[in-house]
């Protein structure tokens, strides 16, 4: 099982840089601060190839596939994202915090989904940078995919091999 080291949110429009911290780093890969992140790579996932052009620009070895619900033909999540975690790959995941937290904070945001587990329950492990004291939140996957759909987001899967990637994408997009 892959293990990342927690890195808080140091503000509360910083989830997407924290995020991206937290994969550079289980990567081996240097990084700037939250700040410096946003400042290249933007906060609005929700466009393609944002996660892959702040790679390009930084010159990082690593590649993002964007599965977005409203823009993706993929109907089978459930089997992309088992298949993704056992090939390794990083997942962001971008969704409304209040329809997956049932909370009236309305924000959109990003976390890393580290587990999905059909047979438990709940079967999904996200990382939220944004939850003291380690980030750890447990979810139910159709919750999450409920609340990604409502953010118009989705899945921002994350390789070195970027052929990997593109298998994934021609077998489930």
């Amino acid at each position: 099982m892959k293990t990342y080291k927690f890195l808080q949110q140091e503000d509360k429009f910083l989830c997407l840089p924290a995020c991206l911290q937290m994969v550079l780093d289980r990567n081996s890969l240097e990084f700037d601060s939250q700040i410096k992140i946003l400042e290249e790579c933007g906060n609005n996932i929700r466009k393609i190839n944002t996660i892959d052009n702040f790679f390009r620009l930084k010159q990082y070895p690593l590649h993002c596939l964007d599965f977005i619900f409203t823009r993706s033909f993929c109907r089978d999540f459930d089997e992309l994202t088992k298949e993704a975690l056992n090939l390794d790959c990083d997942i962001l995941v971008g969704y409304a915090y209040e329809n997956l937290y049932n909370t009236l904070k309305k924000a959109d945001h990003v976390s890393i989904l580290k587990n999905y587990n059909k047979k438990t329950k709940p079967n999904t492990t996200l990382i939220d940078p944004a939850v003291d004291p380690d980030g750890v939140v447990y979810c139910n996957f159709d919750e999450l995919i409920k609340s990604m759909f409502t953010a118009d987001d989705g899945f921002h899967i994350i390789h070195k091999d970027k052929n990997l990637l593109e298998r994934l994408r021609n077998k489930y997009h």
